[in-house]
Formats: C-alpha cells, sequence, structure tokens
C-alpha cells in the first residue's frame, strides 16, 4: 500500500465528520472580519478627524479676520491663541496642543485673491495681518492609526496620515 493511500485510510472517518466544521471556519475566518471592521471604524474616525480639522480651522480663523486676536503680538503668541481657539472645536484629538502645528502668511501682490499666483514662503510662520490683507492660514495634524495591519497599508511604515486644513480669506477693515 502507498503512503498516499495510508495516510487517506488514516484520516478518511475524521473526513466524513461534520461535527467541528463550524467551529474551523469561523477560526478561519473570523480573523480577516475583525480586522476588515476594526479598519472600517478606524479610517472612519481618521476621517472624521480631518472633517472636523477643517470645520474647526474655518472656524477658529474667524478670529483672525475679524481682528479679534490681539494686534503688535508675536508669531508665537499669535499661534498659541489660534491653536487654543483651534483645539477648543476639536475635543475628538486628543493632546491637540502638542499634535497641531498652525502657521499662516500674508499673501503679497496685487491685492485681493489675485497675489495667490504668486509662491507661498518656504518658512512659514503665523502673521495675522491687518486690515484688508489676504491671508492664509494653515492647520496641520498627523492622524496616529492603532489597526496595524490597516495602518500599514494606509499610512505606511510610520503609520501616520498627515491632515492639512487651508483657510484663504481676506481680513475684514477692523
Amino acid at each position: 500500500m502507498s503512503l498516499f493511500k495510508r495516510i487517506r485510510a488514516r484520516f478518511a472517518p475524521w473526513a466524513r465528520r461534520q461535527e467541528g466544521a463550524v467551529a474551523v471556519e469561523f477560526a478561519l475566518l473570523s480573523f480577516p472580519f475583525f480586522i476588515l471592521v476594526f479598519g472600517i471604524i478606524e479610517v472612519s474616525f481618521a476621517f472624521l478627524s480631518a472633517s472636523l480639522l477643517e470645520g474647526a480651522a474655518a472656524s477658529a480663523a474667524r478670529a483672525v479676520v475679524t481682528g479679534q486676536m490681539p494686534q503688535g503680538a508675536g508669531a508665537v503668541q499669535l499661534a498659541n491663541q489660534f491653536r487654543v481657539n483651534l483645539c477648543a472645536r476639536l475635543v475628538i484629538i486628543p493632546d491637540c496642543d502638542g499634535q497641531v502645528q498652525v502657521e499662516s502668511y500674508v499673501v503679497t501682490g496685487s491685492g485681493g485673491f489675485g497675489g495667490f499666483t504668486e509662491n507661498p514662503p518656504t518658512e512659514w510662520d503665523f502673521d495675522v495681518g491687518g486690515a484688508n490683507d489676504t491671508i492664509v492660514i494653515r492647520a496641520t495634524y498627523n492622524y496616529e492609526m492603532l489597526t496595524p495591519m490597516v495602518g500599514h497599508l494606509i499610512a505606511g511604515e510610520d503609520m501616520t496620515l498627515p491632515f492639512t486644513a487651508i483657510v484663504a480669506t481676506q481680513n475684514e477693515p477692523f
């Protein structure tokens, strides 16, 4: 008798049984299923964070546009004040003060929004400009993925997704 026939004869009674089939199928399919479910939840949470960052940046920029930011303050103080306004609206992001970077610059050029044909500066600072100035405000947040397999597939080796909200507006005549 060949080796194959002996092995088949030995395991033939077990091959006909069906008692543990459901448990084996569950064991094989549960891991990919749960990775998929947790991945969907995490990607949804990541894009919720991105959407909230956009809305919070637009709301916090309103204080700049209306002249409510302290005029004549230094760039660090202005950036911190804007970050406080931004983080007050970003309750979903833990440690917002340490993870969100804010920058702005005043657009120079032909006035109004026509100045956007020029290149933005390579070194951003935080400048709120004056009355009727056109400004661009940028808020950046690096979302850290929690699901290992999904994080490596979507965000790469460092498992962070960079989200950026940019608000371009013109200050009111304050």
